[in-house]
């Protein structure tokens, strides 16, 4: 293995470091629904960052024969991770199976030029894992690198090593089943009235998307976009909104609702009809905790809103 010099990454360099987007609510207008709490999804510790089980197969088998990676090590890394060989060539799904010291890894995959796709995942009580991450961006060439952290919420993490892969095949066209939003629906039930990490809006959806090992670009691509005009919105889909006003019609005139100073990040809680929604989100309404409130977007008089749909990253082999 080539050693190479000591690399770290710092969390924060890859979140939205404050929401800045604090949704305001015009005085006419009614409080937010009261929180829905339910007790179907326990959050503990040993489920933060781990994968789902993917509904879509493998192809691993038709590559496991191939000339295998050579491994970069960082300095720090010796020892700290093994790695079972990995092809040089291989399809859609990349195999990660091995064993870390570490209480938990962060993988960086991504194109020489292109967007970084981030994942994180915790190993099990032994250190061992095995899980395989679908490529989502086409054939092609990419590096790969993985970091780690003692504590699971460190901000800090450092490099152990890096390969290069060359991905000989696109993943299945029915990506959609890969879609994450029970379980996001789950995470968002089990917070409600609490506050998540800085009680940031972001900070809802980052904790869901990396507990779950999912699939995203940091800080605010959170899955595959959506065109709400044409995709069908789901409970569990996240909207980022840019200084956004809704204005609504009321019995003494119009009340005001800005979404975004300029950014704001809620996830869909239940959807209403087209383009109505209730969402759940925190730092709103002059609150940090998880709350859920009605939105009608067909009254936006101004600003953005994207739509994304998570979908998984590591999943369990």
């Amino acid at each position: 293995m080539k050693k190479l010099f000591v690399l770290f990454i710092t969390a924060a360099l890859a979140v939205l470091s404050s929401c800045g987007g604090q949704a305001v609510k015009g005085k006419e207008e009614k409080n937010a629904p009261s929180p829905q709490q339910t007790k179907d999804f326990e959050l503990i510790a040993q489920k933060t960052g781990k994968a789902v089980q993917s509904p879509i197969p493998f192809d691993y088998d038709t590559y496991k024969n191939n000339q295998t990676v050579k491994m970069q090590t960082y300095i720090g890394g010796e020892n700290t991770v093994k790695l079972q060989p990995v092809p040089v060539k291989i399809g859609y799904s990349l195999p990660l199976t091995g064993w870390t010291k570490y209480k938990i890894l962060w993988v960086q995959v991504g194109k020489p030029g292109g967007k970084t796709h981030d994942l994180k995942f915790i190993p099990g009580w032994d250190g061992n894992f095995s899980l395989y991450y679908i490529l989502k961006d086409g054939a092609g060439d990419y590096k790969v690198t993985l970091f780690a952290a003692d504590d699971p919420n460190s901000q800090t993490f450092q490099a152990l090593l890096a390969f290069n892969i060359m991905s000989q095949a696109d993943a299945p066209k029915d990506i959609q089943k890969l879609s994450l939003n029970p379980y996001i629906i789950d995470f968002v039930n089990a917070h409600i009235g609490q506050t998540v990490g800085r009680g940031e809006c972001w900070d809802l959806a980052q904790a869901a998307l990396d507990m779950l090992s999912a699939d995203w670009l940091r800080p605010t691509g959170f899955g595959l976009p959506l065109d709400p005009s044409k995709d069908d919105v789901l409970p569990g889909d996240i909207i980022q909104f840019k200084t956004v006003k809704v204005v609504y019609a009321t019995k003494n005139g119009t009340a005001i609702e800005s979404y975004g100073s300029p950014d704001h990040t809620a996830i869909v809680y239940k959807v209403l009809g087209k383009l109505h929604y209730q969402l759940a989100h925190q730092n709103v309404f002059n609150t940090k905790v998880v709350t859920v409130s009605e939105l009608d977007l067909n009254n936006k008089t101004s600003g953005q809103v994207w739509f994304y749909r998570p979908v998984m990253g590591l999943v369990q082999n």
